[in-house]
């Protein structure tokens, strides 16, 4: 029996849990490899072709400290309910509790600090589920012609360029398109053969206008029937490309913008989708792929190198170094460095970004630096990612950043943190000797970055029970006593880097 596996990838103890309960019921698990662009055509496409649906509804903290969900997840939730494919959905008590109208009424709770606590509960509801899934023979799943994509296009100067320019995208692309004109929209609801033209299609692509058209009445059909669909909204406001959750309609003002979005769903459509057979697969598909530029590619034997990817200019930093300085009464003059680095770091920790293991490069001798732009629009972020980032927003308030390096066998770490001014200057390369000197005697801070990222377990100098204590990250002057405990390990500096 295959499953669609609707979950959050960072959740890993949990998710463990109930993949336990889950492995001896002959289950084939399918999930989505973790990518900046969220298709919801694909998803729409494999919850219809597969067996049923399976999710595990994780708490989010939101940055005013209250309890929510993954908008993401909630959407695959009201798909899987829309489709009427057999289902089963473990939600976080709390969550539903707060949101029980959004949930259907068969959803059953965990304890998120104890989920084995109702484990006979939850074996119960696998093996209803599981003789659910044998007893869907007869449930029709959607039949249509491969490679087929109808198009449809509300008219207007704007929508039917960028429909020509579509089409040949899809073209391009091996499939075969074909478009609904819009002088055939006015009789949408009452004409079988446009339904049925929908209702064969692989895929659907809706060219939407600021007002509401006959293509939205199509949509909506479409919608009803569960028909994958991408949904391109324009927008003459929008300054940027943007997907909202809760409609998946992507909003566009700017044509080039919105052809290189296009090709990202198609070719995401296509792609991403592995038979979890295992919590390492698991862990696998949780770390977002993705094809770095040039310019994100960092080599390793290179520690100067590092310069170019500190970006005191990016407006992500500015919003966090200005939120800081407002904190500090308007002004970073004559404050403490120890505090503005440490309402730095508070501010960044608000943000719940998960922690993710570096992916290997697909660049031979180059590791991958995510921007700041990519930090939030993945939500992730490795080691590496947060030291730049940190010694960006340091550099832009003022501070003196550091970044070390720090390797040992089959492990390589950054730490980040800052110099005093009255620290004295390093004739030679310091060494693992200088570092422990210098912050012994506080003329170096250092930090832990990853203590703003959600993880379970420890990723460096931390222990496992301070992750749980600070709710997956650490606080501050945990983050210290962690990069202080790494420094004092044994492992050998191989880079320093000031940024100057």
């Amino acid at each position: 029996m295959q499953v669609y596996f609707s979950h959050s990838y960072r959740d890993v103890e949990i998710n463990s849990y109930f993949f336990g309960l889950l492995r001896q019921k002959e289950l084939e698990l399918f999930a989505d490899q973790k990518s900046p662009t969220w298709c919801v055509a694909k998803l729409e496409r494999y919850v219809q072709q597969l067996d049923g649906f399976l999710s595990i509804v994780t708490q989010r903290i939101a940055k005013d400290g209250s309890i929510g969900f993954s908008p993401y997840i909630g959407y695959e939730v009201s798909l899987a309910r829309r489709s009427r494919v057999p289902r089963l959905m473990f939600v976080d008590d709390e969550v539903l509790n707060r949101y029980r109208h959004v949930f259907p009424s068969d959803a059953i709770p965990f304890v998120r600090s104890s989920p084995a606590s109702d484990q006979f509960r939850h074996a119960g509801a696998v093996a209803a589920f599981r003789s659910a899934l044998g007893s869907r023979s007869s449930y029709p799943k959607r039949s249509y012609r491969d490679r087929s994509v109808t198009l449809v296009s509300p008219g207007g100067a704007v929508p039917s360029r960028v429909a020509d320019s579509l089409m040949e995208i899809l073209g391009s692309k091996s499939y075969n398109p074909q478009q609904i004109r819009p002088a055939q929209l006015s009789d949408a609801l009452v004409d079988v053969e446009l339904l049925e033209i929908i209702l064969s299609s692989e895929l659907c692509v809706f060219i939407l206008d600021e007002q509401l058209s006959h293509a939205d009445v199509l949509l909506a059909m479409a919608h009803a029937h569960s028909v994958p669909t991408i949904r391109l909204q324009y927008d003459s406001t929008a300054a940027k490309v943007d997907t909202e959750v809760e409609s998946a309609r992507i909003r566009w003002s700017n044509e080039e913008a919105l052809f290189t979005t296009f090709r990202e769903q198609v070719d995401s459509y296509r792609m991403g989708f592995v038979d979890a057979v295992s919590t390492d697969d698991i862990r696998k598909i949780g770390i977002t792929k993705r094809d770095p530029r040039p310019e994100q590619l960092w080599n390793p034997a290179d520690g100067g190198a590092l310069i170019n990817h500190i970006d005191i200019a990016n407006p992500h930093v500015r919003e966090t170094v200005s939120a800081a300085r407002k904190l500090m009464g308007g002004t970073f003059v004559g404050g403490d460095l120890l505090e503005i680095c440490t309402l730095i770091y508070r501010i960044i920790r608000t943000q719940h970004f998960a922690y993710e293991h570096e992916p290997a490069s697909t660049t031979p001798g180059r590791q991958a630096i995510r921007t700041a732009d990519d930090i939030w629009n993945d939500n992730a972020s490795t080691c590496l990612d947060l030291a730049c980032l940190f010694a960006s927003l340091l550099k832009a308030a003022g501070l003196n950043p550091l970044i070390l390096i720090l390797v040992r066998p089959n492990f390589a770490h950054a730490l980040v943190g800052y110099k005093q001014p009255s620290a004295p200057r390093w004739q030679d390369r310091p060494d693992m000797g200088d570092i422990r000197g210098s912050v012994a005697l506080g003329d170096v801070v250092l930090f832990e970055p990853t203590g703003v990222a959600e993880h379970e377990t420890r990723v460096a100098g931390e222990l496992d029970q301070e992750r749980r204590e600070g709710n997956r990250t650490l606080d501050f002057a945990v983050a210290q006593t962690a990069a202080e405990r790494l420094i004092t390990s044994q492992i050998d500096l191989k880079y320093v880097f000031e940024v100057a």
